[in-house]
């Protein structure tokens, strides 16, 4: 780089090692452009060590208590939209 925004640019920001999971997020968004949807957006963070809260996804109402139960209370529902349709029209 050239000219003052090169200088200042070596000096600001240091070089870093990639991180360890680079390639695996890499896979994860090999081919994909525009917005994830959640589910991969919460793998990509995990992979990044960054916390989230505990999830499960169900299909049925049974099923949705069985698991607030195992993840314990209080526990928030939210409707998950079917990928192939989009979200709003």
């Amino acid at each position: 780089m050239r000219g003052v925004y090169g200088r200042v640019r070596r000096r600001s920001i240091p070089d870093l090692a990639p991180h360890p999971n680079r390639a695996a997020a890499l896979r994860l968004l090999r081919g994909l452009s525009g917005p994830l949807d959640e589910a991969r957006g919460a793998r990509l963070l995990a992979l990044y060590g960054v916390a989230r809260p505990r999830e499960a996804t169900e299909a049925s109402p049974a099923a949705a208590a069985a698991a607030a139960r195992r993840l314990g209370f209080p526990v928030a529902v939210k409707a998950l939209a079917d990928p192939g349709r989009g979200c709003k029209p």
